[in-house]
């Protein structure tokens, strides 16, 4: 999965290009508006990291459900913007049980009981017969509690086995940056771009006791 590599910095200061490490650095005040363009209709949302210079230390991620962000300073500082789809995706998961320590000479099969955080209900039981594992078709960003029993050829069944919780991951797409060649002022100048907060002063008043 690929974005179409184009990330816009769109600011509302004035700009002041200053070259440092081969790229140019977009000064900015309280908070940065990002924009990105994506050609996917599939994306659930998007995720923006800042990346400090010299430290490395990474703010964010920051959610985005369009394809604009606006993000408030997070520190003084020269930050790469970073950006990357999110998409649900159906995962197999594979669960084992062992048999019942007793009564397991007369148990003729077994039933999966599958509850999720977001129909709050549990699915109908499914009978897998007498096995000991069992591939489930699990959903990405759902939370689900997985238990098993047992029954008899009476109708009887088993006490339920403790849940088994498991929330699949999502799947990502590789990081779109704003030094790619390919990231834009919204005035169209292409480059290497970084977000620079200066260090602010303090607001006072100074109260001297």
């Amino acid at each position: 999965m690929r974005f179409k590599q184009i990330l816009i910095l769109v600011l509302a200061l004035v700009f002041v290009p200053i070259v440092a490490n081969a790229a140019v650095l977009y000064q900015a005040g309280t908070s940065v508006t990002l924009g990105w363009d994506d050609e996917q209709t599939n994306i659930e949302y998007y995720e923006v990291v800042l990346v400090r210079d010299v430290t490395g230390v990474v703010y964010g991620p920051y959610p985005a459900s369009t394809k604009t962000i606006v993000i408030q300073r997070p520190k003084s500082g020269i930050f790469e913007v970073k950006v990357r789809g999110v998409v649900k995706a159906v995962w197999p998961y594979t669960i084992t049980w062992n048999p019942p320590v007793e009564g397991a000479e007369t148990i003729i099969g077994y039933k999966v009981l599958v509850w999720d955080n977001v129909t709050c209900l549990y699915a109908p039981d499914i009978d897998v017969g007498n096995v000991l594992e069992y591939v489930l078709q699990l959903t990405s960003g759902v939370q689900y509690y997985i238990k098993v029993k047992g029954y008899h050829a009476d109708g009887t069944e088993t006490g339920v086995s403790g849940p088994i919780i498991i929330t699949p991951d999502y799947l990502f797409s590789e990081w779109c940056s704003s030094l790619d060649d390919t990231a834009r002022l919204e005035t169209g100048v292409l480059g290497k771009w970084k977000v620079f907060f200066k260090l602010m002063g303090p607001t006072g008043p100074i109260i001297i006791y």
